[in-house]
């Protein structure tokens, strides 16, 4: 708005009113002065909140606990959530005695770390043994007694622990042919080619889809250890027998561990984003790897399936769980609930408290100088009294892990529930205005409001987690291979490695040795081939599942024949 500038004379040369009229003026548009500057301090607050934020994500401590956060011990089960007074006697008592030392409270509740008994003997006890005799000889002993009758005591023993480096080597085989009757006879082998005029075997093909989808190195680090180890393969070797295993053999297992994801009623699922390079185009664009498991309280075997999509949308989880009823633990993001309004009831989604904590958590992680209140101070602050709160219903629900769904619900009923419902009365406490507009304490309490429905779900099913954790956890490999290898380079190989990252991650959650479920899969390459042809049946497949008697007689004598050939190396 254009403001008039008068001079003292032409106000000299005004009546009263239009002294007024101006007068007036003046001041509405000094109160819109006032409202953009109060709005632009608004921003500018919410702006370093952010900042600070940020600094502290990319330089401080990624937990969101409370006792990491806030730099004070966490409640512990006899003083959360009942006994509070005797927690907060306790605390300040720490506190005070702290603030006369100049030393923060979690450097009096610090513990050195101490090995338990027994703890050797746990490190070793899955490793083979080679004994060696340490002696002297006849000489020695002359020597060393300078002829004095001698006898031997009981030998003192001691374990190392020695490491042989994985090495490649070639296996001629030289198949005798036999001539008589009019026919001709050839021995069978004991070892088949996996593909036509290839030199590649099942271990050598285990080898690479551990290292590459286990331990998360890319394929151009697994070819150079190869090639300074003697084997001169080539990466687009190696990436094309990736793909061919995953397409060719292992698709139809992948859909037998989906049918049975989705028969348990109860599953988790999240997605992450990754980069896709095209080929017919010099161009990349971002997908999505999307990760579906069975709920942590599953009282079956445990099955993550992975999924490549090009897209975040509803469509997935239509494709997907058609036909699946149950629950969906997940995070807020809205497709999941336009799915299950689709489905009508057939499917309910329940939140994540871990996702609701981490929104106050971030409130505080932007707070500068927080660490440095008393703790009578930080029971002031909005974010630190709901970080407590959460933090108790967590302690809680921590002791009854390992309870059964039902006996899990019933203690839920009598002592979580009412922890909710205090929780969302705090919530409920706080009136618009209170808090900065856009400012990350609204967005938390925003937050808590809208997933309020989804956050108490677990309260109507014991077999329901209250957060997804289990299931961001199991991302964790794919994240770490993807900061490797940064980029993929086609859309089949997107999908190759999600059937690959399914089956490791589900052989890994049941127990199984990767390395050597990968080779006992591919030495049933016959089966998994059959299924492709006919796959309305792939119950058949259950032979092969990391849990099946199958597998684990294949590892056990597996375990055995390596362990059984290294002693008889060393002992040569």
């Amino acid at each position: 708005m254009e403001v008039r500038i008068y001079s003292e004379q032409d106000l000299q040369d005004m009546n009263k009113s239009d002294i007024i009229r101006a007068y007036l003026m003046l001041q509405e548009t000094y109160r819109e002065q006032l409202s953009i500057d109060k709005d632009k301090d608004r921003q500018l607050s919410n702006y370093a909140e952010k900042l600070n934020l940020l600094k502290s994500q990319r330089f401080g401590q990624s937990s969101e606990r409370a006792d990491s956060i806030c730099g004070v011990a966490s409640e512990t089960p006899d003083t959360a959530p009942e006994d509070k007074t005797a927690d907060k006697q306790v605390t300040d008592a720490e506190h005070d005695e702290s603030r006369k030392n100049d030393k923060p409270v979690a450097d009096k509740v610090r513990k050195r770390p101490c090995r338990h008994a027994g703890c050797m003997e746990k490190v070793k006890k899955d490793l083979p043994v080679h004994d060696v005799q340490v002696t002297l000889t006849e000489e020695e002993l002359t020597e060393r007694f300078g002829g004095h009758k001698w006898c031997e005591l009981p030998a003192y023993t001691y374990d190392v622990i020695r490491y042989v480096p994985a090495q490649c080597y070639v296996e001629r085989m030289h198949v005798h042919v036999y001539k008589g009757g009019g026919k001709i006879v050839k021995a069978e082998p004991t070892v088949q080619k996996m593909f036509p005029k290839s030199m590649l075997t099942e271990s050598l093909m285990a080898g690479i889809l551990n290292d590459k989808f286990v331990l998360g190195l890319p394929t151009y680090r697994i070819w150079q250890e190869h090639d300074r180890n003697g084997l001169h393969l080539s990466r687009q070797s190696m990436s094309g027998w990736i793909i061919r295993c995953a397409v060719e053999l292992f698709e139809p297992l992948v859909m037998r561990l989906r049918q049975i994801l989705l028969g348990t009623g109860h599953i988790q699922a999240d997605e992450t984003p990754v980069w896709i390079n095209h080929d017919d185009q010099n161009k990349h664009s971002q997908c999505r790897f999307w990760v579906f498991k069975t709920s942590e309280f599953s009282d079956g075997p445990k099955v993550i399936v992975f999924q490549f999509e090009q897209t975040r949308s509803t469509d997935v989880l239509r494709e997907f769980c058609k036909g699946y009823e149950g629950t969906i633990t997940c995070d807020a993001y809205v497709c999941y609930q336009s799915f299950a309004r689709e489905q009508e009831g057939k499917v309910t989604i329940t939140g994540c408290l871990t996702h609701c904590r981490r929104k106050y958590a971030e409130v505080l992680k932007a707070m500068k100088g927080f660490k440095k209140l008393t703790e009578q101070e930080k029971l002031k602050v909005p974010a630190y009294q709901a970080l407590k709160k959460l933090s108790g219903i967590f302690t809680v629900e921590k002791q009854f892990k390992s309870l059964s769904a039902a006996e899990r619900l019933e203690v839920r009923e009598k002592k979580v529930a009412p922890m909710i419902d205090d929780f969302f009365t705090w919530v409920y406490s706080f009136k618009e205005g209170d808090f900065d507009k856009g400012g990350l304490m609204e967005a938390a309490l925003n937050y808590s409001k809208n997933q309020e429905i989804y956050l108490r779900g677990f309260l109507q099913d014991g077999q329901v987690p209250i957060h997804n954790s289990s299931c961001e956890q199991s991302i964790i490999p794919l994240c770490i291979g993807r900061n490797a290898w940064k980029m993929i380079d086609s859309i089949d190989g997107g999908t190759a490695a999600a059937y690959m990252y399914t089956l490791a991650e589900t052989a890994k959650a049941n127990g199984a040795k990767a390395y050597y479920y990968f080779e006992f899969l591919l030495k049933h390459k016959a089966l998994l081939l059959g299924c492709m042809k006919d796959s309305a049946d792939l119950s058949v497949l259950d032979k092969l599942l990391p849990w099946s008697d199958k597998y684990r007689d294949y590892e056990t004598t597996q375990k055995k024949r390596m362990n059984d050939a290294l002693l008889n190396a060393l002992a040569i």
